[in-house]
């Protein structure tokens, strides 16, 4: 419904969209209704602050604030008083104001469908703020008919008829609406093959959202409607391991059958994009974002991954982030931006005041013309009377994450259950504080989760590398020593054991510890990260080609990686190889453009060319990132 009075905005969140899926697909014609809507607006990628974990940075982006502040550190939360030892998070577990409610409480109408832990949803009496949580389009039965409606997972009793309507099961999803995603169907076994259960079920929940959505959009005033959808994350994780290439442990069969299904999901999106272009106004601002994206080719998982751990390993830290409207410019370009800058600049679109307690900040580029931002207090929202959700719902949500793959199956020992889920909730809480270089506040939660696990490799190795970065080296020191002496070993526990010898300024010991912590690297996603540290470690002791030897390798395993296309370009410019150099440090920038230290290095390197303005535009890039970056100062004053 049109709205003249106040700016309007669309907020579509695509979990797991990544612009190396899309942009092939738009190049190709098969995303007509994103090409026209990046045609008119800014793009660029989202960078993802970690931990890379859902639904933990879905909730940093509708809140602008780390997982330690908004309260929800995992799919799933240790609870005693449940029967498995644990429950899916909810509403009430979250601490901090959403997007919506501060649009809400500006005096603005809002309304928000199916994020995560929107559930159970409070009861609106101002109609200020309209919720469908996350659980209304999970679905239960055999058939829609024996499909109870959740009262509590719409907020306005007086659209719960309608609402109730507008769902789809699985059991509705017709053979015309699954082909595009399936090849040669008749080789499918339905009675035996949980991929086509688990395709049914997103697209049902998909659609059911899509049509709250846009009954929303065609009928109720808004200023602001926020959609999440999960469907390409879910169908990514399930069917990412058959996209081309084939991988060495698919069968013909299967990689035959299910080749497209990826990008189909995007396709799919195309779709429901167009049903909102035509619903909206020309004076709507449309933002599509993610917040993170997904690793691809060589580098995806070589099995299918289990467990919520391992599914946030194949992330990608970069996502998408899009937006067009009356008071954005056309046909640029955004750099640096990260899931926790969308709350600060969506309030600062619709004209409502920003907390300055906020972590992210409102990006200004997007606006043809500055943005005035009003600091507020942060809005405090009491959640303690929301009920949790019951047993049986607990239990079904549990179910599908472990069909999904985003958990591992819970044991029979809820006293185990319980104490995992901690120890889970701890690890991603202290990364959380650790993002923010709060060094003393993530080493208080790993301290809790060792009173637990007193034995947990991850968090002990953690704990060092805080002490590291605080420069307690006696206290570093005795972590990595006791590590050793239980026998752990590995190559994170030499890198740090180098970085620490480099502190102690003992460069021997730290070159032999490097050495075989790049010798054990694997040859994964994770090795490939590995190798970028030791490669930074051995530049700091100005060991250029023992760096360049770990960035070339790294570079072998992802070509693309920033941080190592980065490191080989400062090589080769500590060697005087300036053209080289700003080769590679342009292949890393054009992955990754807020890195003020190569931007600084591709001003030398340009400088070496003499490349002079050339050479002022990079320092000025990196100042405007990094004001007090001295070593960009001194450049531009050449």
């Amino acid at each position: 419904m049109s709205n003249h009075h106040s700016p309007q905005l669309l907020l579509l969140h695509l979990a797991g969209a990544d612009w190396r899926f899309i942009q092939p697909l738009v190049d190709a014609g098969r995303m007509p209704h994103l090409e026209r809507m990046l045609e008119r607006g800014t793009m660029g990628n989202l960078f993802a602050m970690p931990p890379l974990t859902n639904p933990v940075s879905t909730m940093s982006l509708v809140t602008g604030q780390y997982a330690h502040r908004h309260g929800i550190a995992h799919a799933i939360k240790a609870d005693a008083d449940c029967k498995a030892g644990i429950r899916p998070v909810c509403s009430h577990d979250l601490k901090v104001a959403t997007v919506w409610e501060y649009v809400a409480n500006a005096g603005l109408k809002a309304a928000a469908v199916g994020w995560p832990a929107s559930h159970p949803v409070a009861p609106s009496n101002d109609q200020q703020a309209l919720v469908v949580s996350d659980v209304f389009a999970q679905s239960s039965g055999n058939s829609f008919d024996e499909w109870p409606f959740d009262p509590t997972s719409v907020s306005d009793h007086s659209l719960h008829a309608t609402f109730a309507a507008l769902r789809m099961h699985p059991q509705d999803v017709s053979a015309e609406m699954a082909m595009p995603f399936l090849h040669n169907v008749q080789k499918i076994d339905e009675e035996t093959d949980p991929r086509i259960t688990l395709l049914a079920v997103t697209l049902a929940r998909a659609s059911s959202f899509h049509a709250v959505g846009t009954w929303i959009a065609e009928h109720q005033d808004w200023h602001l409607l926020a959609l999440h959808f999960d469907f390409i994350e879910r169908l990514t994780s399930a069917f990412l391991q058959y996209r081309t290439p084939r991988m060495g442990h698919v069968s013909a069969v299967d990689f035959e059958i299910y080749k497209d299904a990826v990008d189909s999901a995007y396709c799919f999106f195309d779709l429901l994009l167009g049903r909102y272009l035509e619903l909206v106004n020309s004076e709507c601002h449309i933002m599509l974002a993610s917040d993170h994206g997904y690793l691809t080719d060589n580098l995806r998982p070589h099995t299918a991954s289990k467990g919520q751990e391992r599914i946030a390993r194949n992330y990608r830290e970069l996502g998408i982030f899009t937006v067009s409207g009356p008071s954005i410019k056309q046909d640029e370009l955004v750099f640096g931006m990260t899931q926790l800058d969308i709350t600060p600049t969506v309030l600062a679109l619709l004209g409502v005041s920003v907390p300055s307690s906020l972590a992210g900040r409102v990006e200004q580029s997007i606006f043809t013309t500055t943005v005035d931002v009003v600091d507020a207090d942060e809005l405090v929202i009491d959640r303690s009377h929301i009920a949790l959700p019951s047993e049986a719902l607990c239990l079904q949500q549990i179910i599908e994450l472990t069909v999904l793959g985003y958990m591992t199956k819970p044991t029979d020992n809820a006293e185990l259950n319980h104490e995992q889920a901690q120890i889970n909730w701890y690890y991603i809480i202290a990364n959380a504080h650790l993002a923010q270089r709060d060094y003393s506040g993530a080493i208080d939660v790993l301290q809790k989760l060792l009173a637990i696990a007193p034995d947990n490799f991850n968090a002990r190795l953690q704990l060092a590398q805080t002490y590291l970065s605080l420069k307690e080296k006696q206290k570093c020191r005795e972590q990595l020593e006791d590590l050793k002496t239980s026998g752990a070993r590995g190559a994170m526990l030499d890198h740090l054991f180098g970085q620490l010898a480099i502190m102690e300024d003992d460069t021997d010991s730290a070159i032999n510890y490097f050495e075989q912590a790049s010798e054990a690297a694997q040859d994964t996603i994770a090795g490939q990260r590995l190798l970028e540290r030791i490669g930074r470690s051995y530049l700091s002791i100005q060991q250029s080609d023992k760096a360049k030897a770990c960035y070339q390798r790294a570079l072998s395993i992802d070509p693309n990686s920033a941080l190592a296309n980065g490191g080989l370009g400062a090589v080769l410019l500590a060697k005087k190889s300036y053209a080289e150099a700003v080769e590679y440090l342009q292949r890393s920038l054009a992955s990754l453009q807020q890195q003020p230290e190569v931007h600084m290095h591709l001003g030398y390197a340009r400088l070496g060319l003499k490349q002079t303005m050339q050479a002022g535009d990079s320092f000025r890039k990196a100042l405007s990132m990094a004001p007090d970056f001295q070593r960009a100062k001194d450049g531009l004053a050449k």
